[in-house]
């Protein structure tokens, strides 16, 4: 870009030298020929346009280049630094202080009481049972019987014959890679603080109450059934020899029975009873809160890797061939055949006795006794209860605290800097005087 304008500037420079004085004369430029003023300069030229020569000039020119420089830079660290200061902590404070508590001290006591037991009475009675005799008879009778007979017969059967052959087979194996590995885990560290809480203590509170209770009670009662009794009675029967037949036959008959049945009667007593309840009393305590505090640390860890990997071997393949052939079966068939015997049967013959039977009654019988009764009686008594306060106490300690303080350091940095440097160029410049655009002459 420097270039250009300086030549040109030297050129016209060179031009304004070499020109004749009368062009320039009154300040005025005039033709050499015509002595006209105004228009273009005419230059004097030969038979030809004049030629271009090249003259040297040397030229100064800069180049961008990145040096290092010393700065001094102020900046900033932290300096601790120790100072006392005061605080207050809460003590606690532990004394005694006499409390009435009422307390409660069961107290017994007999009474007399009755009650009614029902006690068993043994009684014998008859009764008519029909027993049952058991009488043989024979008689003929007949019966099919299978019997087994064998034959042979020829059949066709199939037999499948193993063929084995070696084939080659391609499989994939899992193996296992095992790389170590840095993982970032979250451990839990447990921190103790105590805390004061308010709970609530049950005390026990007992008053008599009446109560009424319904019990059952059974009480005997005679009740008259009618029961049916069975008795066997010989009928004579008419046969066709002419003599008559006698013929056991079952006759039912209705029996009157009393029996002794236990009716149950609802009864209602009224009694005292201790009843405990609880009332809620409001205290204080301190215990000890643990809250876990995650910390995360890295760790090394054994990973292990899957990598499939494929192998090449030989195995055995078997296959099943069907062969036919004729073999000899040994046959069974069963054939019916009707058989005469003689078989033994019993029959029952119903028979009547009378037998003595324990019958068991049930009689109420009133009893009395003594019976020792609890009650609970209030007893008031004065304990030592200790009692924790929290007193302010003004405690001194000492901490670190960190303060900002500047410094002064050296650093080097790069800085662009634009360098001089001497060039030396080469300048067009017209022989005979300036540049003039006139054509050769013909």
């Amino acid at each position: 870009m420097t270039r250009l304008p300086a030549a040109l500037f030297l050129g016209a420079m060179v031009a304004m030298v070499g020109a004749p004085l009368e062009a320039w004369a009154g300040g005025r430029r005039y033709s050499a020929n015509t002595g006209i003023s105004g228009g273009s300069v005419a230059v004097p030229y030969s038979d030809c346009a004049p030629t271009v020569q090249y003259m040297p000039q040397t030229v100064t020119r800069y180049r961008p280049e990145i040096q290092q420089r010393q700065v001094h830079v102020t900046r900033y660290r932290n300096v601790p630094t120790t100072e006392n200061f005061t605080y207050q902590v809460q003590v606690p404070v532990t004394k005694n202080v006499k409390q009435k508590v009422v307390e409660y001290r069961t107290v017994s006591k007999q009474e007399e009481h009755s009650w009614t037991e029902n006690q068993t009475v043994m009684n014998t009675e008859k009764r008519s049972v029909t027993e049952y005799k058991t009488v043989p008879k024979q008689e003929e009778y007949s019966y099919v019987v299978n019997e087994v007979v064998q034959s042979t017969e020829k059949r066709q059967v199939t037999e499948y014959k193993p063929v084995s052959k070696q084939e080659e087979h391609t499989w994939t194996e899992n193996q296992y890679v095992t790389s170590t590995e840095k993982r970032s885990i979250t451990e839990y560290k447990t921190v103790s603080k105590q805390e004061e809480f308010t709970y609530t203590e049950n005390v026990p509170v007992t008053r008599n109450e009446k109560r009424t209770r319904t019990y059952c009670v059974d009480v005997p009662t005679q009740v008259t059934e009618n029961v049916a009794v069975s008795r066997s009675v010989r009928v004579p029967v008419p046969s066709a020899v002419g003599c008559a037949v006698c013929v056991c036959q079952n006759v039912t008959e209705m029996v009157p029975t009393t029996r002794t049945v236990m009716r149950r009667e609802t009864r209602t007593q009224e009694f005292e009873v201790p009843i405990t309840t609880y009332k809620a009393v409001e205290k204080k305590g301190t215990r000890t809160v643990n809250t876990v505090v995650p910390v995360s640390k890295e760790i090394e860890v054994q990973v292990a890797k899957i990598v499939p990997v494929s192998k090449k071997g030989m195995r055995t393949v078997y296959s099943t061939e069907a062969v036919t052939k004729e073999i000899e079966v040994p046959i069974c068939r069963v054939v019916p055949t009707t058989k005469q015997a003689m078989r033994t049967f019993n029959t029952l013959v119903p028979v009547t006795k009378e037998i003595d039977v324990q019958v068991a009654k049930i009689v109420p019988v009133t009893k009395k006794g003594m019976r020792t009764v609890y009650s609970s009686e209030p007893v008031t008594k004065e304990v030592e209860v200790p009692i924790t306060t929290f007193a302010t106490e003004t405690r001194t300690g000492t901490r670190t605290r960190m303060t900002t303080e500047p410094f002064t350091e050296t650093v080097t940095q790069c800085v662009r800097v634009m360098v001089p440097y001497t060039e030396t160029i080469q300048v067009p410049v017209m022989g005979g005087g300036a540049y003039s655009p006139a054509p050769c002459c013909n």
